[in-house]
């Protein structure tokens, strides 16, 4: 590729080069010629009127004087405006308007390579009869073989520098181009340690592209190892509870457990797998923007209090006090959001936060008039320092006995944002050295 890049600014700036050297060349061409048709009719003028024309001995001295190849006065025919001698060389008669000649009007151009200048003018010559006669003046002009060998020459030395210079411009284009082909195509190989060594290109654009494809690189190579040490720890989510009810029926069928107490631990197992696979489709539905919301206008402290009283029991078996605070501005307040889709992030979090309370989880509802805002507080531990940025974009798992998969909060940041909401978090929360309180809020519009 390169080789035929730098042929082609080659041919282009040889091309560009050769119309402009011929331009040039025939404009000097054309200039040389009116120049010298110019001078020679000065001459003329001047010779005319103050040189003896007659005198042949006195016309040559003034041929050689004026650098004139050819000086000559010829009879001319009074009436036709023949002329009755032969003209310098090479001009012919037939070149000439006899009518302007008669008529008393010069002529003048370029004839086969000579410049020609030829005034008709009254002669007296003995016994002191006046005669038309004319006067012409030639000049060769220089030949235009040397002007073409050297405008040859230049063209060719110019289409030399041309390439030298293309291959040197396409070597210093093409060489950062190859590392940054050589780099992705190791990337599609799946080895995201590859970088562009772009350092001082010279060339900013280039810098900057080789910046951003080593940045992507990097994005990757998280990425990859997200996704690695994400199918580690959903690997051991599948496999405990898998190993546990393989254990369990295992032991049912030789009589070694109790089978209502086996199909029990069973029967939790398997929900956990089922809560595990519920949120593996979700993620992937949402990532694929293949899952749909259903939309529509709701009073947020109905969806309050049926979440809440939905999760008492759990608070009881938990021993984890659950305490409902709602505002009074959001009676006045709607929300447009998917009910179904807002109780799933809603109940992820309170499942989150009377897991890790230690005495009390605060679910509060308040507003403004801009926004209705979800508030989940709890007294726990708090988030770790290591979570802290990644918790709500990438799954994340504690290693204890307490943490899930770390799918919940990836799932519900997501669906947040799909109804137009914002998810955010504080741990531990203003004034506090322990705890956590999340925040889901959603434009408000007021009740007709």
């Amino acid at each position: 590729m390169r080789r035929r890049i730098a042929a082609t600014i080659a041919v282009v700036i040889s091309l560009a080069l050769l119309i402009a050297g011929i331009g040039v060349s025939l404009i000097l061409r054309a200039n040389i010629r009116n120049e010298a048709v110019r001078q020679l009719s000065t001459q003329a003028e001047a010779i005319a009127k103050r040189v003896e024309v007659t005198n042949p001995k006195l016309l040559r001295l003034v041929r050689i004087a004026a650098a004139l190849d050819g000086a000559k006065l010829v009879p001319l025919n009074p009436t036709t405006g023949e002329p009755e001698r032969a003209l310098p060389r090479p001009l012919v008669t037939a070149i000439f308007s006899k009518a302007d000649f008669t008529a008393g009007y010069g002529q003048s151009g370029v004839f086969a390579n000579v410049a020609y200048v030829a005034i008709p003018i009254q002669t007296t010559s003995p016994p002191a009869a006046s005669t038309l006669g004319l006067l012409v003046l030639t000049r060769v002009l220089p030949s235009a073989q040397k002007a073409n060998l050297f405008l040859v020459l230049v063209i060719f030395s110019s289409i030399l520098v041309a390439f030298v210079v293309a291959e040197l411009l396409t070597y210093r284009f093409a060489k950062p181009l190859a590392e940054m082909v050589a780099a992705t195509a190791e990337m599609a190989k799946g080895d995201f340690t590859a970088r562009v060594p772009h350092g001082d290109a010279g060339i900013a654009e280039f810098a900057h592209l080789g910046a951003s494809i080593n940045a992507m690189a990097e994005k990757l190579s998280e990425a990859s190892e997200s996704e690695r040490q994400f199918l580690l720890a959903i690997s051991h989510d599948l496999r405990t509870p898998l190993t546990s009810i393989q254990g369990y029926a295992e032991g049912i069928a030789d009589g070694t457990l109790d089978p209502a107490a086996a199909a029990k631990t069973i029967t939790a197992n398997s929900e956990r797998l089922n809560r595990l696979v519920a949120d593996l489709l979700d993620l992937a539905k949402i990532r694929a923007s293949s899952f749909s919301l259903a939309l529509s206008e709701i009073a947020p402290e109905v969806l309050a209090q049926q979440i809440a009283v939905a999760f008492e029991p759990r608070s009881t078996a938990s021993k984890v006090a659950l305490r409902l605070e709602i505002g009074a501005t959001v009676k006045n307040l709607f929300i447009k959001v998917d009910p179904d889709r807002l109780a799933q992030v809603l109940s992820n979090l309170l499942d989150n936060a009377l897991r890790f309370a230690a005495s009390q989880v605060t679910f509060g509802l308040d507003a403004d008039e801009q926004k209705v805002v979800f508030t989940i507080a709890d007294d726990g531990g708090g988030i770790p320092i290591q979570a802290q940025g990644v918790l709500l974009e990438k799954p994340y798992q504690r290693g204890d006995s307490r943490g899930g998969s770390g799918l919940g909060l990836v799932i519900s940041t997501q669906l947040t944002r799909a109804m137009g909401g914002e998810i955010s978090y504080l741990s531990p929360p203003p004034n506090l050295t322990t705890g956590t309180i999340f925040t889901v809020a959603f434009p408000a519009e007021a009740r007709s």
